[in-house]
């Protein structure tokens, strides 16, 4: 066999063996034990080592970000308080949490960041017009 058909084997050797802990590593159910399986041809050391992705940095470079953007448009440009609320209402008894300001360009969009957590939970985000919070300006479901 030649030096580069080792290398391709000892290759997916590998990949196979990242692949497996990447997804044990996702999983909440214990593996089950199975036959070992026969080494493919041992690869040749090569003269520099190759870069490789360790099981922690692949895991964190598929986990979800933890907050989420959510984009308003058709605003009029300013900076605006954003509350997360149990019901799409103004009112300061719906009131959970403050999260970042919105802040509308000249075009009359932007952008908050919501805590992913946030989500799914039939809450909604409210915009004030004001500082004094008397009066929205919209609502979005998340």
């Amino acid at each position: 066999m030649s030096r580069a058909a080792d290398l391709r084997a000892a290759l997916a050797v590998g990949l196979a063996a990242l692949s497996l802990v990447a997804m044990a590593s996702c999983s909440s159910v214990k593996p089950v034990a199975s036959a070992p399986v026969a080494p493919a041809a041992v690869a040749s050391p090569s003269p520099s080592a190759s870069p490789s992705a360790s099981p922690a940095s692949a895991a964190a470079a598929l986990a979800p970000p933890s907050d989420v953007a959510v984009a308003f448009s058709g605003l009029r440009r300013g900076t605006y308080p954003v509350h997360v609320h149990s019901r799409c209402n103004g009112n300061q008894a719906f009131h959970i949490i403050t999260i970042e300001s919105l802040r509308v360009t000249s075009i009359g969009a932007g952008a908050t960041e919501v805590p992913r957590g946030y989500f799914g939970r039939g809450l909604c985000l409210i915009v004030y017009a004001n500082a004094s919070l008397s009066a929205v300006l919209t609502t979005r479901p998340i």
